[in-house]
């Protein structure tokens, strides 16, 4: 499991040097960040990032998130980076093998979750 920090510092390395933001810019434009603890769940810019670094990601539609308890687990509990794609289908993304195996042995969002809380 790396860390955002390491996950940042490497992804800047491979930008362009047109493209390059500072560590801190990075880490403001490409993660969702509310307090210090926070996992590593991606914007819509660090999304974009990823995927034009062509990083493999396994997507998983899933019902609408709307309890917050469920993101706090994401949060806490997932160790690679991940993007919540919002709309009349959203989509898990996950940037993590282990992980999306996870997820489709499971099959289901809520059983993922409990899956999650356990480990």
């Amino acid at each position: 499991m790396s860390s955002k920090k390491e996950i940042t510092l490497k992804l800047l390395e491979f930008l362009p040097a047109d493209d390059r933001l500072t560590y801190d810019q990075a880490l403001v434009d490409w993660w969702m960040i509310f307090t210090k603890q926070d996992g590593l769940r991606l914007t819509q810019n660090g999304f974009d990032i990823f995927k034009k670094q062509h990083i493999t990601s396994y997507g998983f539609a899933v019902p609408k998130i709307y309890r917050m308890g469920d993101l706090l687990v994401l949060s806490r509990k997932l160790d690679c980076p991940y993007y919540i794609e919002s709309g009349k289908t959203p989509v898990l993304h996950l940037f993590g093998s282990t992980q999306a195996t996870m997820y489709a042995m499971y099959g289901d969002l809520s059983r993922f979750l409990r899956y999650l809380e356990r480990t």
